[in-house]
């Protein structure tokens, strides 16, 4: 049980989950976008969101700017997370822009304000916890596009509540949050993809 709970904080790991959305929305999207355009979307989000936050966070940690990967306090999360936010800007503004894939813009506009929200706790020494923003923000992406969609499928909507509940678990059971740092995360990740849905649809 201690392995499983452990293993939900890589599995729905924040740095995954922004491509995780993107995937989502080009399978649903079938046929709307040439195969070239998705492929090219799906690659400058893996590179972006995964890839450069890695090597980031490697250099970070080799020059010892950072303790651990875990980042343990909340001082050391904030270069990560302003990196990751300029990140998200860039994506708004150069990979989705609004003329481009619409839905997909504003997915990652929600994911700056969440990440803009998220460097701000820092300076007051808030060590919020960035898995339940990232959970949280995908869930509300997505059952807000099946909602407007009539797409509505229970399976994945079942597979994204127990994702919740097993990151949530997982972070307790690590000592990585309090309860507190769980739900203001949570707060942070649905508020901006709820204002962002609204402007959409």
């Amino acid at each position: 049980m201690k392995h499983f709970l452990t293993f939900g904080s890589y599995f729905f790991h924040p740095i995954w989950l922004p491509l995780a959305g993107v995937l989502y929305y080009f399978l649903s999207t079938t046929g709307l976008y040439t195969s070239e355009f998705v492929i090219a979307q799906i690659l400058a989000t893996a590179t972006l969101t995964i890839f450069l936050p890695m090597s980031f966070l490697f250099t970070l940690k080799k020059f010892k700017i950072i303790s651990s990967y875990q980042m343990p306090k909340a001082k050391e999360r904030r270069l990560p997370v302003l990196f990751f936010t300029s990140i998200a800007a860039f994506m708004v503004n150069f990979v989705f822009g609004a003329e481009k894939a619409q839905v997909l813009f504003y997915f990652f506009s929600g994911i700056f304000f969440t990440g803009i929200m998220a460097c701000l706790l820092t300076f007051i020494n808030f060590k919020v916890s960035l898995h339940m923003s990232a959970i949280i923000g995908l869930t509300f992406f997505m059952v807000a596009y099946m909602y407007h969609f009539y797409q509505l499928d229970l399976l994945i909507i079942a597979g994204l509540i127990f994702g919740i509940g097993w990151v949530a678990s997982s972070r307790l059971h690590l000592r990585a949050h309090s309860y507190f740092e769980l739900i203001i995360g949570a707060l942070i990740g649905a508020l901006p993809q709820l204002y962002f849905f609204n402007l959409i649809f």
